[in-house]
């Protein structure tokens, strides 16, 4: 009796620190503003033109209702973060923003909800920042992964898109010039 109780007990930490590990790790998000040359930061006053974005991940969705352009998503997601965070976007001498997809999986939320790290979604981005003068000012790259959870999850193979231009978005302006 004694031992069953003990091993029931240890099996109850086991399963509780797994599933605060799974809480804790959920959701992750790396990046950073690599600026090129001697310029450390945009100007207080910058203007940002975001330009195309190309998608470098050849992904196909399999179902097709589902279905939408990887590039167009990120393209909007981008403009309407830059406007949440209150980046102009029209102006001369404006800054362009040039992204690209390079990595992306829409992951399944049923197969997060079973277990945590299975059916991630995920996406990777590179924005690269150009002055008027063509010249590369910065590079961004943003990395997104949503590796847990169920119902709360789902459509993160849409959300992630909003949450990296989000990211971006957020980058840029802490590194504007005060």
């Amino acid at each position: 009796m004694r031992f069953q109780n003990a091993v029931r007990s240890k099996a109850v930490k086991v399963v509780c620190v797994a599933a605060l590990l799974a809480t804790v790790s959920a959701c992750s998000t790396s990046s950073e503003v690599k600026f090129s040359g001697k310029t450390q930061a945009f100007a207080h006053n910058a203007t940002f033109v975001v330009a195309e974005t190309k998608d470098s991940t050849g992904f196909v969705f399999e179902d097709k209702s589902e279905a939408f352009k990887l590039d167009d998503a990120f393209t909007g997601a981008l403009k309407t973060a830059l406007a949440k965070e209150s980046i102009p976007t029209t102006g001369a001498g404006a800054y362009t923003i040039k992204s690209e997809i390079v990595a992306y999986a829409p992951g399944n939320a049923f197969a997060r909800w079973l277990m945590p790290g299975a059916g991630a979604t995920e996406l990777s981005t590179v924005s690269k920042v150009y002055a008027a003068s063509g010249e590369e000012i910065a590079t961004i790259p943003v990395s997104r992964s949503i590796a847990a959870g169920g119902g709360y999850t789902v459509g993160a193979y849409k959300y992630v898109f909003t949450d990296n231009a989000q990211e971006v978005a957020s980058l840029i302006k802490a590194r504007m010039a005060q």
